[in-house]
């Protein structure tokens, strides 16, 4: 009741307040940064090994275990680990605690690995360390294949000619929405296939 009557006894008050919120409002508004995908930082941190032809089970047993138990005592931060072992591939998802230094957790993921490396299985090479991000997730991939080009060709088709084509239609769809920013695309190949991803940033 006090607040009613205070509204009833001030009504000039109470309007310049409402009317000081609503310009307030309107001008975060038209401050505020629009970004088809904005930057969020994500703490995880993908460890991925490889060594041809080792078994799912050797893979957990000789490698990932290895750097998991060097992992605890020399990286920083970390929730959690989830391992995931493949037929020559092994996949470390490490889960950092909200607010940790994603940049120094890589530099001592690598470091720990080079650590374990001389106990792992002859001629392994050092892992691929990938920090995570929301605007890492391609949005578009196309995959090239064709029974008569060999792969250069097939890559040179994709770098000269469709991907230009792509980045600049890309760039006429950020155009129209004023405030977004575009990533240029990067582009990858992997066996007979060319595959290309394209990021809006």
């Amino acid at each position: 009741m006090s607040l009613v009557r205070f509204m009833l006894k001030h009504p000039y008050t109470v309007a310049a307040m409402l009317i000081l919120v609503c310009l307030l409002g309107i001008g975060a508004a038209l401050r505020m940064p629009i970004d088809i995908f904005p930057e969020i930082n994500i703490p995880v941190v993908s460890v991925v090994w490889t060594y041809n032809g080792m078994s799912a089970s050797d893979i957990q047993n000789r490698i990932l275990s290895l750097h998991e138990r060097q992992m605890a005592s020399l990286v920083d931060d970390i929730a959690r680990i989830e391992a995931t072992s493949y037929v020559g591939v092994g996949v470390e998802k490490v889960y950092l605690h909200e607010g940790a230094d994603v940049s120094r957790a890589v530099s001592q993921l690598a470091s720990s690995a080079l650590v374990v490396l001389k106990y792992m299985p002859p001629n392994i090479t050092p892992p691929l360390v990938i920090r995570y991000g929301a605007t890492d997730v391609p949005i578009i991939q196309l995959s090239l294949s064709s029974k008569t080009l060999p792969d250069t060709k097939l890559n040179d088709l994709g770098q000269n000619t469709i991907r230009p084509d792509l980045a600049v239609g890309l760039r006429h769809l950020c155009a129209v929405h004023h405030g977004q920013r575009c990533r240029s695309p990067t582009a990858a190949s992997h066996g007979s296939s060319w595959q290309t991803w394209m990021r809006m940033h």
